[in-house]
């Protein structure tokens, strides 16, 4: 729903006004205009304490988020409109139409539709279906394909419980998209992501205490993040996992918990924490796909708290990471994509399946640099 408020509204405290606002009675059509146009245009202005109130175009933009569930004869798409402003710094709802659903027979019915029109901001999905059905590649390509044809890329996540739920939640669209911001990976889930290999999925995954925190309280959420192997989901990685995993793969990130450190912990303040950080990644492989040996170079460059030295960093991401990477050995998934170093050395002879079984037994040496600003 867009508003066209074009005409100016009434100041506050005019005295040809009531005090609520409104023009007395028998005014002229002149003083009746204004207020015409914002009621057509159903939330169209907003009133200020020390300005003319404007018409919405200037005060926000438009929101649309859609929940992906089961539903009759395949899935259920439940849609929201909402008009946004800054307020405080943050992004607040102020005007909302009514949540709709539809049911459809497969996911490219939903997208062609987004494709006529636009596709909504944020899409969700909800826990039930990937848990029974994973994330079919074909959803992944077309949501790419929307991202090449609109010049954005909705941003996606799974969620907790229901996605309607969430559609359907005060907030929902802005506190989940919050949270995708402040992790920094999670704003292009699918950027690196090639079906024609069979590449592993990485998806956010929001809980659903997010929606009830608000403030300080959902900054202090991290998405965990769900991995999926030959489309299927095969493991669930807590936040600091998640953050770590995003690290490994060469992403910037707004910040990165000391690894290791629970949820609690990090929310209590207990946990040291780098800010405005840089990953770069190395891989060099011998190119041997019955006796791989692979040397991972990651380097980290960050604003620090002064909580921590460089050097404690660095043995701390060089534990937690090797960690990470033998357990992703053990899963035979490759959301690193250590495969891209030997893959070329084997054209056409190489497969996902060939290099998942020669990954489980590869010897896999971590290295990490740390430099650290702005503290010791």
């Amino acid at each position: 729903m867009q508003s066209s408020c074009s005409l100016p509204c009434a100041k506050e405290g005019e005295g040809s006004m009531t005090k609520d606002g409104m023009p007395p009675k028998g005014a002229p059509l002149r003083l009746l205009l204004p207020v015409i146009a914002c009621l057509v245009a159903a939330t169209g202005c907003r009133a200020s304490d020390n300005e003319s109130m404007r018409p919405l175009p200037y005060e926000g933009a438009r929101l649309t988020m859609a929940g992906v569930d089961d539903g009759p004869g395949g899935l259920r798409v439940t849609t929201s409109e909402h008009f946004t402003r800054l307020a405080g710094g943050k992004l607040q709802t102020y005007a909302a139409a009514e949540p709709r659903s539809q049911s459809f027979a497969t996911f490219a019915d939903a997208a062609w539709q987004w494709e006529q029109k636009a596709s909504p901001q944020f899409i969700a999905v909800g826990e039930a279906w990937v848990r029974t059905h994973g994330f079919p590649a074909s959803w992944a390509k077309q949501l790419q394909r929307l991202g090449v044809r609109q010049g954005r890329k909705p941003l996606l996540a799974v969620v907790e419980g229901s996605a309607e739920r969430w559609v359907r939640s005060p907030g929902g669209a802005e506190g989940g998209m919050a949270l995708l911001g402040q992790s920094g990976w999670a704003l292009d889930t699918l950027g690196a992501y090639d079906s024609r290999y069979g590449d592993d999925l990485v998806l956010p995954y929001l809980p659903a205490e997010a929606l009830s925190r608000s403030g300080e309280g959902s900054r202090k959420t991290t998405p965990q993040a769900l991995l999926f192997k030959n489309q299927k989901l095969v493991t669930v990685l807590s936040a600091g996992q998640s953050e770590l995993l995003s690290c490994l793969r060469g992403s910037d990130l707004p910040r990165l918990v000391w690894p290791g450190t629970d949820q609690a912990e990090s929310a209590a303040g207990r946990s040291t924490t780098l800010r405005q950080v840089s990953c770069r990644v190395d891989i060099a492989a011998n190119g041997d796909l019955k006796q791989p040996k692979l040397r991972v170079v990651l380097t980290v460059s960050a604003l620090s708290d002064g909580r921590s030295t460089a050097g404690q960093w660095k043995e701390r991401l060089k534990q937690q990471g090797a960690e990470l990477i033998r357990s992703l050995q053990e899963l035979r998934t490759d959301p690193l994509r250590l495969g891209e170093a030997v893959r070329k050395q084997y054209s056409g002879l190489w497969t996902q399946e060939r290099w998942r079984e020669a990954l489980s037994r590869a010897e896999i040496k971590l290295d990490v640099d740390v430099n650290l600003h702005g503290g010791t």
